[in-house]
């Protein structure tokens, strides 16, 4: 049975078979409580990064390999108790998009910026342009 989410064979520990964690994430998120590849397919991203060395964004990527992971036909482990927490994950993107939309606005911010700057550099530069010109004319008329 082809596992999509899988990048490296398995191990002693299951959660090396989820890909994008290695052999001390493993360990990490075991002690965290996160010991079954089911347990992270189940898992809140929010809660999740809370793993030492697991951002957010990271957790939402290793989630959906571990639920990739998990055979075709196969319920989570959250589906048979009542649910994943579908809420939080959403929230989770929600916030994530917000932040994506303030980077974009601020990147905005700073292109306009920089292009104020550069109309000034260019104005200056066709002012010391003519101003040279103007000189050189001048120079050239005292030679004569």
């Amino acid at each position: 049975m082809a596992r999509s989410g899988m990048a490296n064979p398995p191990t002693s520990n299951p959660l090396t078979s989820i890909k994008g964690i290695g052999p001390a994430l493993a360990e990490r998120m075991a002690a965290a409580g996160y010991d079954t590849v089911d347990k992270v397919a189940d898992a809140a991203s929010d809660a999740l990064s809370q793993v030492q060395g697991l951002s957010e964004a990271t957790a939402v990527k290793v989630i959906g390999a571990a639920q990739s992971a998990v055979p075709d036909g196969m319920p989570i482990v959250g589906d048979l108790v009542g649910g994943s927490d579908l809420d939080g994950r959403v929230a989770a993107l929600e916030a994530a998009v917000v932040d994506l939309e303030e980077a974009v606005r601020r990147a905005g911010k700073k292109a306009k910026k920089a292009e104020t700057r550069a109309k000034a550099a260019e104005k200056a530069a066709a002012k010391a342009k003519k101003a040279s010109t103007s000189t050189s004319k001048k120079k050239r008329k005292k030679k004569k």
